[in-house]
């Protein structure tokens, strides 16, 4: 299934190996595409393992969101009980940045196997992480699969993904 304009709602996450597309490897990507090529992933979703009539919502996020996403991880969020406040504090030469990543929704009912999304941010040879995830067929917890690796090429596929779902105690029927 490809993604429309009216699916995408964002994007963010960063993970610091070659922070621009192809940096590493002196302009050209793998496989010999351009350093510009927009990367597609195709995901095997068994669309049985989520709830019906709910969407499938997959994150992406680009080399550049992930070393954001790093340095945030040295940040901390503080609780001020006497003003009943949080602020974020960072050590000193850090500024936190808010990250978010690009985002599709994607309803179950139009998944028949796999899912295919073109992203408008990872590049062929920059690091990316993919989230998805939706409501599990139970109809209270959350399943899920994600996947970080550098993408190879303008097509990767996220064969083999581990999918989890929550052990909440949900209410009976």
């Amino acid at each position: 299934m490809r993604s429309t304009p009216s699916r995408r709602l964002g994007f963010a996450l960063v993970a610091g190996v070659c922070a621009t597309p192809c940096a590493c490897s002196g302009g050209e990507s793998p496989a010999g595409a351009p350093p510009e090529a927009a990367v597609r992933f195709v995901a095997p979703v068994d669309a049985r393992l989520l709830a019906e009539g709910s969407a499938l919502r997959v994150e992406v996020w680009d080399a550049e969101q992930l070393a954001l996403l790093d340095r945030n991880a040295r940040c901390a969020s503080v609780y001020d009980p006497a003003t009943g406040k949080s602020e974020i504090r960072c050590p000193d030469g850090i500024s936190y940045q808010a990250v978010t990543p690009e985002q599709f929704d994607l309803p179950v009912l139009e998944i028949t196997g796999s899912v295919s999304l073109t992203s408008a941010t990872v590049r062929v040879g920059e690091r990316f992480r993919i989230l998805l995830s939706g409501k599990s067929r139970d109809g209270c917890n959350r399943t899920s699969a994600e996947h970080s690796a550098v993408a190879e090429g303008a097509e990767v596929h996220l064969d083999g993904l581990a999918w989890t779902t929550t052990a909440r105690a949900c209410a009976g029927p």
